[in-house]
């Protein structure tokens, strides 16, 4: 078996180090990509001959040469007889505005605790959303819980948001020291 005897040279641009076995350019990587257009920049399946047949070779996709004259002129074939579109001009409002308003209120993934909708609280989801039982707490103590705060359900049920219900812990690893006392952890962890 033939060996391949290694040179390097210099890249042209960034003056780093490179192999010339198949470096042509005598350009880095990174210098040789940066300026390199695709061949592709600009066209799209619906223009390109080219693009078009690989369109059809790998997805099934076929194009009827009406709609391929179409968009050659740009001219959309749907609504010639002057009619507009339903929504043409109307805004699709957020918040109750909104068509699927539900009053504010979703439930999670897991559907058991409910989140309110409060786009101006500091903590909310960036749907602007935040839990109710964070907000109960919140209510009864008078100010905004910290992010570390952890707010437990006494009887389980995530969904039951009665101030009676809820207890508050300043971190999480007191609400987990409250779920296990001293001495007791499940058989799957070993302490030492």
């Amino acid at each position: 078996m033939k060996r391949i005897r290694h040179t390097y040279v210099y890249c042209l641009q960034c003056g780093k180090e490179v192999s010339s076995i198949h470096n042509k350019h005598q350009l880095c990587r990174i210098c040789y990509c940066k300026d390199r257009i695709p061949w592709n920049k600009g066209l799209s399946k619906h223009t390109d001959k080219r693009l078009m047949d690989v369109s059809k070779k790998r997805f099934g996709i076929k194009f009827s040469k009406k709609h391929i004259a179409s968009l050659k002129t740009g001219i959309r074939q749907s609504f010639k007889d002057g009619r507009v579109a339903w929504n043409k001009g109307k805004h699709v409002g957020l918040g109750h505005t909104n068509g699927n308003w539900k009053g504010g209120l979703i439930t999670s993934r897991d559907d058991e605790r409910i989140l309110i909708y409060s786009p101006k609280h500091p903590h909310r989801t960036k749907d602007g959303y935040v839990f109710r039982y964070r907000l109960v707490m919140e209510k009864h103590l008078g100010r905004y819980l910290l992010p570390t705060e952890v707010v437990h359900h006494i009887d389980g049920n995530r969904s039951n948001d009665k101030l009676s219900n809820l207890k508050l812990f300043v971190s999480n690893s007191a609400h987990a020291s409250h779920h296990r006392p001293k001495g007791i952890y499940p058989p799957n962890i070993r302490r030492k």
